[in-house]
């Protein structure tokens, strides 16, 4: 063991154990500082889950908590050599196994799943989805309905030749203005125009024959416009078969990086972390499809900058758990009882859903 880790080999007088425990500090799932009832705490949703771990195990150990800021340098990779090396007992954050990892420390039972997300600006902008919408959706069937009407109009004129005469209207204008009317019948105000007219019973049969078509006509077009309403949100977020070959954005020391490896995705780990690297992909926007990282934290930059979408529905999931040093067997056994017992009592689930903004509590129920 390295001689900077004393760890379970430090045995104190009450003949408990001391374990050294690493907090990464950060953004949303890490700890944070928070003022509660004019006291400063921190909380998290990884470091809560560990604070109801600490007084099942209070008996057998003392724990000595480091609090560090994690930075691109202090990253997940970073963290874990520093357990593995006997720095640190246990890391309190969100780790995924990776098989360079299994070499340096053991993990802990599961305590929640996670998606894999990305980042990204929508595929479709608002504009360009309502552009879709008018070009693809509405002005064929538009023009085909403004033929029907004209040709029920031109056929209302030959039955009632006579129809416009009480309304002083010059005879020139009958064909205009009865084609105007089935317009207006088809989308809905025939009434305004009609208000003073009355029909032949051939009449009534084509104005019916109208009202029918316009009728079909708006549920057809609505039936339409839903099914691709649908198709653009689909393309509006990313899934596994429309990522292309644009290159992704990863932090470096994030082990989803494997996790998208295996799409056969084109990732590029830049020396940024955190906002950092939200500000290089937003000044690189045209260069990246977007950046991958757990939906926990993507969930938690979308409610930064809201012009950014989330997209984890088809890219896998990943166990996460804490990691903790080789050397340290009996802890790593009690970690895992202590884990059981708060899956059993409900615990991690009630912690995720005072997170659910950024977690999905139903990835916690494991």
């Amino acid at each position: 063991m390295n001689n900077i880790h004393q760890g379970m080999n430090d045995i104190h007088h009450g003949g408990k154990n001391k374990i050294r425990v690493l907090v990464p500090t950060g953004t949303v799932p890490l700890a944070h500082k928070e003022v509660l009832s004019h006291h400063e705490e921190y909380k998290g949703l990884v470091y809560d889950i560990w604070k109801e771990i600490k007084p099942l195990l209070e008996d057998k150990y003392e724990f000595e908590e480091h609090f560090v800021e994690q930075t691109i340098d202090f990253n997940f990779t970073e963290q874990v050599n520093q357990i593995g090396e006997g720095k640190y007992d246990i890391g309190i954050n969100g780790y995924s196994i990776t098989s360079k990892r299994l070499e340096k420390v053991i993990f802990s039972q599961p305590f929640f799943v996670e998606r894999n997300a990305i980042l990204h600006y929508p595929r479709n902008s608002y504009w360009n989805s309502i552009f879709m919408l008018i070009t693809d959706s509405f002005i064929k069937p538009f023009f085909i309905i403004l033929v029907i009407a004209i040709i029920l109009g031109w056929i209302l004129n030959k039955i009632e030749p006579g129809k416009w005469t009480s309304n002083l209207i010059p005879k020139k204008f009958y064909l205009r203005k009865t084609i105007l009317v089935m317009i207006s019948i088809i989308f809905g105000q025939g009434g305004l125009l009609e208000s003073k007219t009355m029909h032949t019973p051939r009449g009534v049969v084509i104005i019916l024959l109208t009202l029918f078509i316009s009728t079909v006509f708006f549920l057809y077009l609505q039936a339409i416009i839903t099914d691709k309403v649908i198709n653009i949100n689909k393309n509006y977020n990313l899934t596994a078969s429309t990522i292309g070959t644009i290159p992704y954005l990863s932090a470096k020391g994030d082990a989803i990086k494997s996790q998208f490896n295996k799409l056969n995705m084109n990732v590029k780990v830049v020396d940024y972390d955190g906002e950092d690297l939200i500000k290089y992909y937003e000044d690189n926007k045209d260069e990246y499809g977007g950046i991958i990282m757990p939906s926990v934290e993507a969930n938690y930059y979308h409610n930064l900058h809201p012009n950014l979408i989330v997209s984890d529905r088809t890219f896998g999931y990943v166990p996460v758990q804490f990691a903790i040093n080789k050397d340290t067997i009996p802890f790593i056994d009690h970690v895992n009882e202590a884990l059981a017992s708060l899956h059993r009592k409900k615990n991690i689930i009630n912690i995720c859903k005072a997170y659910s903004e950024y977690q999905n509590p139903d990835l916690c129920n494991i």
